[in-house]
This record gives C-alpha cells, structure tokens and sequence, in this order.
C-alpha cells in the first residue's frame, strides 16, 4: 500500500495519508495515469482551444526536414506533379423525386401508426384525388405538414411508391 500512496502523491502533487482500500488505490492510481497521459497529449495547447492543423507550407517544410526518400517525401512530390482537381459545376446523378404514382406490390409492411404510414396514407389520398395518380412532393408536403422526402424516398425503396419517368 505504501508504494501505491506514494506513487499517487507524486503523481498528483497530494499527501494523501492512506486510501479506503487497495482496490481504491489501484483505481486512483490508474486514474493518474491517464491524466497524466491525456496531460501529456495536449503539452502545448492553450487551454479551450483545439489544435489547428498543419498549413502545406508547413508541411512542406516538414517534408524538407524529412529523409529525401520517405513516405512522406515520395507523396508530396506525388502531389506537387499532379494537376488540380477542377470542381464540379453540375449535380451528377438522379433527377431529385418530385413525382411519384402508388406502388401495387409493396415489398415490405409498414407499421401501422409509425410517421411513414402516416405519409403513405396521405400519398394514396392525394392519388386517389389526381386524375393521372399522380402525386407531387410539394403537395404532400403540405398535406402532412412537414417535409416528407426522407419518408418518400424510403417508400420508393421499398415500392410503395414508384418514380414517375417523365
């Protein structure tokens, strides 16, 4: 026990006398430990602040310092021969859903009182009520009162609802 007071007040700057118990001791002790070790891991941090990361500038100097044939080395010049990645202009994919018509063979049940039945519920309302059966997410929207596209396009997923190809 006496290693274990002592290994603790000079850890922790205490003078404890004595713990409750050996297994209190382990406990506070492995305790230390780890704040000493998470003490450690932010030497030089001021305190509320997160660490910023590294600039290329800086990283390049780094690599500068680095073994002329180091991994880190042999990536940046990597880096520096390639050509820069010109953005994106247009959203490539799926035209967003916006129109939909009621499915006849859903591969899934849905939960009778859960918010996507509920949303379901509303779709095949809003079909009946169409002339062509088809429903518009706007329209659903409004018919729920709250955004319906997540639920909508789970529906899809699951052929409740089907995309309408224009």
């Amino acid at each position: 026990m006496a290693d274990l007071l002592e290994t603790y007040n000079a850890m922790t700057g205490k003078s404890i006398k004595k713990f409750s118990s050996r297994e209190a001791g382990l406990r506070q002790c492995a305790n230390a430990l780890l704040a000493a070790a998470n003490d450690a891991g932010h030497a030089g941090v001021p305190p509320n602040t997160t660490p910023q990361p590294e600039t290329v500038e800086e990283l390049r100097a780094r690599v500068a310092r680095d073994k002329p044939g180091s991994l880190t080395a042999q990536l940046v010049a990597q880096v520096a021969t390639q050509a820069p990645v010109a953005p994106r202009t247009e959203r490539v994919g799926r035209d967003p859903l916006v129109r939909f018509r009621i499915g006849t063979a859903p591969t899934a049940k849905l939960h009778a009182e859960s918010a996507r039945s509920r949303v379901y519920k509303a779709a095949v309302a809003l079909g009946a009520a169409s002339p062509d059966g088809i429903v518009e997410l706007v329209a659903l929207n409004l018919q729920v009162g709250e955004p319906c596209a997540g639920h909508v396009q789970k529906l899809v997923t699951t052929a409740h609802l089907l995309r309408t190809i224009e």
